[in-house]
């Protein structure tokens, strides 16, 4: 569900515990409105940390991890198009604190790539 409020810094470092085991599985940046908007959301995490907002105690962890979640490739064989789709849909997860949607998404194409030794991270 939404998270809020102090059970932000828990589920964020939940999420770094676990985002920092990963295998590399990222795509490039798509340009265009996803990447720009993927570019807003790190700047404002920054400027929560450098305007000593009162999130600012959480806004480097969710700097963290936000490339490793919203950047994960869906398959081995995404193409840009499909970046472009699945960064937009985090996006949107990571601005409602869905973050056990987003969490669970990316363990499942971890899951896969563990599974199959012969699928190795590419970007496209």
């Amino acid at each position: 569900g939404e998270v809020k409020g102090p059970n932000i810094s828990r589920k964020l470092e939940a999420m770094y515990d676990k985002t920092v085991k990963w295998k590399p599985n990222f795509f490039k940046l798509p340009t265009g409105e996803k990447g720009k908007a993927f570019v807003a959301e790190m700047t404002r995490l920054i400027d929560m940390w450098t305007n000593k907002t009162s999130m600012e105690s959480v806004s480097l962890l969710a700097l963290q991890v936000l490339a490793p979640i919203m950047l994960q490739k869906p398959s081995r064989k995404s193409k840009n198009k499909d970046h472009i789709k699945y960064l937009g849909e985090r996006l949107e997860k990571w601005k409602g604190g869905l973050f056990d949607d987003l969490i669970s998404e990316c363990e499942t194409i971890q899951k896969k790539l563990s599974q199959n030794p012969k699928l190795k991270s590419q970007d496209n």
